[in-house]
């Protein structure tokens, strides 16, 4: 995911109080840019501007649950299995997040 604009970005009201909302972010280091505009609900706006913080917390838990070799020697069969599947819905959401997958 190269291609994403660094954080942060901010959810910012266009006109006045209740939106409609943009997302505010650096352009180039220094110039702000909106990104994403029009969006209607506050709760949206807020959820895309957090993007770039859940992407890298998303990456660092697809880190750990990959290598912390002791906590997946401790695992029985069962949770062994269940850690596989989490690890596979987090490494699709990482997937789709740059674009390889619809």
């Amino acid at each position: 995911m190269s291609k994403l604009t660094p954080g942060p970005w901010q959810a910012v009201a266009l006109s006045g109080v209740g939106g409609p909302y943009s997302i505010r972010m650096a352009y180039a280091g220094k110039d702000t840019f909106y990104g994403v505009r029009q969006i209607h609900r506050k709760e949206d706006a807020s959820a895309i501007a957090a993007v770039p913080d859940m992407f890298k917390a998303l990456q660092d838990l697809e880190y750990w649950f990959n290598t912390d070799q002791e906590i997946l020697d401790a695992m029985d069969a069962d949770t062994r299995a269940d850690h596989e599947r989490q690890l596979g819905k987090i490494r699709a959401a990482i997937a789709k997040a740059k674009g390889l997958v619809a």
